[in-house]
């Protein structure tokens, strides 16, 4: 991706983001999921979503714990995420499932290099999120059908904790994100900047 204002080779900024979205992307159910996400980027460059929240995120690390640091770690898509979520609603969460659906053998596996979360928690977060903005028991069944297709059973000890910390963790990490205001949003929320209110399950 190449956000505004980035350097144009000839000299100059550019004037609108470009962004490339992989060909495998753009066939089946994903491609309103990984368009909107692209954008998030985007946008959450330049409203400095990211750096607004890391020093929130470092103060909970002093209780302890992994969970808050690889929140942090993986800020930046979590914040996509986020983005086409609010957008797209169950649509976006159940794309990104069509996405990262991998064998069983990558789904688990934490990379502390890619700012990628680790596919299964980025599942469920997406779940989470989205039933903070848009409550609904929709939620709770999409996640106990991606819990149903990997499950934690079996998982090695150390691992195992890591997710279960990563669970409980999970509810006030999304509170935390979901009412978050950045000066750059002048006193609003994430949710109220991205009109969550007016795409209500009930509404529509």
């Amino acid at each position: 991706n190449r956000g505004a204002g980035s350097r144009l080779p000839c000299g100059g900024e550019r004037p609108r983001a470009v962004m490339r979205v992989p060909r495998e992307r753009m066939v089946g159910s994903g491609i309103a999921s990984s368009l909107i996400h692209e954008v998030g980027h985007q946008a959450s460059a330049l409203l400095d979503l990211a750096n607004s929240l890391r020093p929130l995120l470092q103060g909970m690390q002093r209780g302890g714990g992994n969970a808050w640091r690889l929140f942090e770690r993986w800020i930046g898509e979590i914040l996509s995420d986020f983005w086409s979520c609010a957008r797209l609603g169950i649509a976006a969460t159940m794309g990104l499932m069509g996405v990262v659906s991998l064998p069983r053998a990558f789904m688990f596996r934490l990379n502390l290099d890619d700012p990628h979360p680790v596919p299964w928690i980025r599942v469920r977060l997406s779940c989470a999120m989205g039933q903070a903005m848009y409550p609904h028991p929709q939620w709770a069944r999409l996640a106990a059908l991606w819990d149903s297709y990997y499950p934690l059973d079996g998982l090695d000890s150390s691992t195992r904790r890591l997710f279960d910390e990563l669970l409980a963790a999970m509810p006030g990490f999304v509170g935390l994100l979901v009412d978050h205001r950045p000066r750059s949003l002048r006193g609003r929320s994430l949710k109220e900047a991205l009109g969550v209110a007016d795409r209500q399950p009930a509404q529509l």
